[in-house]
């Protein structure tokens, strides 16, 4: 019995690239903007931490977000169901 069968050929093992994997890889070098810290710091300014605690004593839920507003759904407990107390703090 030979070992052939179990000595992989270089030649037949080579990696086949997939046309995703070239075009992310295209879309990767092209791709040269870095966001500056002046750009993070104007975002951060634009949006308000808005921290949710849940008004059921016996659920305790809380939950901090970054947001412009805040929409009807975030308001929303998603333990209970409860509408949840908001309080804003401005950075």
């Amino acid at each position: 019995m030979s070992l052939d069968k179990w000595i992989k050929d270089p030649k037949k093992t080579k990696k086949k690239s997939t046309p995703k994997r070239e075009i992310m890889e295209e879309l990767i070098d092209d791709i040269d903007y870095q966001p500056t810290e002046l750009d993070t710091n104007k975002s951060l300014h634009l949006l308000t931490k808005f921290v949710l605690t849940c008004s059921d004593s016996k659920c305790k839920y809380k939950k901090t977000l970054r947001k412009k507003s805040l929409k009807d759904k975030d308001k929303i407990c998603p333990r209970c169901k409860k509408e949840m107390k908001v309080k804003v703090i401005n950075i």
